[in-house]
Order: C-alpha cells, then sequence, then structure tokens
C-alpha cells in the first residue's frame, strides 16, 4: 500500500508539472528564484497532493524543485540557501584552507577517507548553514523563501562569520584527531578472537566520520563525537579481558542497527525526512558509550528498552 500511494504521489507532481506547462527549473548562484511559496496543495485525479517547492544545492549553482516531504524539502532548502550564501560571500573565502589555523592538518588525517576539497567543501556548507540559519532542527518557515529574506538573514551574520568559522576549524580539528586515535588502533595484526568486535568499532567510526559527514550530522550530535571517540578508545581497552561483554554487545546492536539501516534506506528512496529514526540513530551512539564506558555520561537515559521506545515513534 505504501508503494502503491508513492508512486500516486510521483504520478501526481509529475502530472502537476505538465498540467501547469512547467518550464524547466531555473539555476542560479545568487537569489533570482522569486518568493517561493512554502507549499502547493491540488486536487489531481481525485488526490489531493500537497507538495513543497525548494531549492536544491548543485554544488556551486542551485536549483528550483519540488518535493513531496515538507521536511525533506526544508532540509534540502537549508543547504542550498547555505551555498547562495558562500557563493556571495566570494573573495571573502579565498585560501581560506590555509588561513584557517587547523585546516590542513585535519585534511591530512581526512585523507584516508576522501579529498581535502570534499572536506572543505562539506566543512564551509555546514559552517554556513549552522551560522546564518540555525541547525537543521529550526522551523521550516524560519528560513528565507525571497529575495528580501535572503538579503536579511546574509547582512545579518557575515560579519562575525569568520570567528565561527575559526571555531568550527577548532572543533572539526578535534574530531578528527580523535577519529584518527581510533583508527590507528585498528591497523595492524588482529588476534582472532577480537576480530568481529574491531570489525564493528571499524564500522562505527566509518558512519561517523564520511565524506559529507559534517552537513549530514546534526551539530548538537558532532558536539558529541570527541566522547565517541573516548568511549571506543575505553573499549579498545578493555577488549581483550572483556570478550563474553564484547559478544553479549554485538548480539544486541546488530538487530538495532539493522532495522534503523532499513528504515533509513526506505526513507531515502520514499524521500522522507523522519526527526524520530534521527533521534533513534544517535540513540545507539549513545548506547555504546553506556554499554562501554559509562563513566563518560549520555546525553539521555538509554537502554534497549528505551531504543525500542523511540522505535515505535519512527515513521
Amino acid at each position: 500500500l505504501q508503494k502503491k500511494l508513492e508512486k500516486q504521489a510521483e504520478e501526481a507532481l509529475s502530472r502537476i508539472d505538465e498540467e501547469e506547462g512547467k518550464a524547466p527549473a531555473r539555476q542560479g548562484t545568487d537569489w533570482q528564484f522569486g518568493t517561493l511559496s512554502p507549499s502547493v496543495h491540488t486536487d489531481r485525479g481525485g488526490m489531493q497532493v500537497s507538495v513543497y517547492p525548494a531549492l536544491e544545492d548543485l554544488g556551486g549553482q542551485v536549483r528550483e524543485t519540488r518535493f513531496l516531504d515538507p521536511l525533506t524539502a526544508a532540509d534540502a532548502h537549508r543547504r542550498a540557501v547555505a551555498r547562495l550564501i558562500l557563493n556571495r560571500l566570494g573573495n571573502t573565502l579565498e585560501r581560506i584552507d590555509a588561513r584557517l589555523r587547523h585546516f590542513r592538518d585535519s585534511a591530512l588525517l581526512f585523507a584516508p577517507v576522501g579529498q581535502a576539497r570534499v572536506l572543505l567543501d562539506d566543512f564551509l556548507l555546514a559552517s554556513a548553514a549552522n551560522h546564518f540559519l540555525g541547525g537543521p532542527e529550526q522551523p521550516p518557515e524560519s528560513l528565507p523563501r525571497s529575495a528580501a529574506e535572503f538579503d536579511r538573514v546574509y547582512d545579518s551574520g557575515r560579519s562575525d562569520f569568520l570567528p565561527a568559522l575559526e571555531e568550527a576549524d577548532q572543533q572539526l580539528h578535534q574530531v578528527m584527531q580523535g577519529y584518527h586515535r581510533v583508527m590507528k588502533q585498528l591497523k595492524g595484526k588482529i588476534s582472532l578472537a577480537m576480530a568481529n568486535s574491531m570489525a564493528d568499532l571499524k564500522f562505527q567510526m566509518e558512519h561517523l566520520v564520511y565524506p559529507g559527514f559534517l552537513i549530514a550530522t546534526p551539530p548538537q550530535w558532532l558536539a558529541c563525537f570527541p566522547r565517541y571517540f573516548e568511549a571506543a578508545d575505553i573499549r579498545l581497552e578493555k577488549m581483550p579481558r572483556e570478550m563474553g561483554r564484547e559478544r553479549e554487545f554485538l548480539h544486541t546492536i546488530e538487530p538495532l542497527w539493522s532495522r534503523y539501516q532499513q528504515k533509513a534506506e526506505q526513507h531515502r528512496r520514499q524521500g522522507v525526512l523522519d526527526p524520530e529514526l534521527t533521534l533513534y540513530r544517535w540513540m545507539l551512539e549513545e548506547f555504546r558509550v553506556s554499554f562501554f564506558a559509562q563513566q563518560l555520561g549520555t546525553v539521555m537515559p538509554v537502554s534497549v528498552k528505551r531504543i525500542d521506545k523511540q522505535w515505535s515513534q519512527v515513521r
């Protein structure tokens, strides 16, 4: 039924564009999109369809588009507005990688994961989004939808953007040092008894730090990364003498992560963004801390029972 409804909605979206004789999507490097409506409601073939106009980042230019899910639209729009802000800042950001104290060192630590230019783009996009627009939890209506609103957002944040970049640069360096420290311990010869646990730790690290992780990770959770890496260090130190506990953990975490991964993929195909699934995902990181390094504390009380309760809130 879900797939049938998705297909009907997608077809309805296509028909709206056809019937309105929609011109090719406008693209640009600055705001040249007039005023975007928050939503458009229409009746097509007896089906009430709501679509959500937004801008979409193309990696330099942005384009006008429409989404079927309001939160997905807001997330795409936030990234695209951040891109337009970076474009407008222009020469202000020239050679910014050399001007930031820690960035080149962070890029070296990121090298096994991806290129320095990929990290820089991710860093600038996330920093602009967080500084000028607030975190992704901000209500969609707070995002600019006209040239005047865009100008206002740009003007209000540009004077202190460079200090914000310096702060973000320091945070990124701390994250990359923690990541590198853990990954270094996962290299070399591994005893067969510890192989599954080491593979799990590597899997965890790969899902924390990857190309695009800064814009994809909500700021409040990125701030927790140093604690996650410290918990991984503590786990590694205890691992040889606590293999029974390791087996218990692997048995527990596998189904919790597996259902998250399946649902995240389903949501990606459907073009859906669910804050409850995002919270569930980060609860799994907190669960790791709770299991292996309880002394570090967690953001919220976390247990399998609480994780299951959160799962029941997921779309």
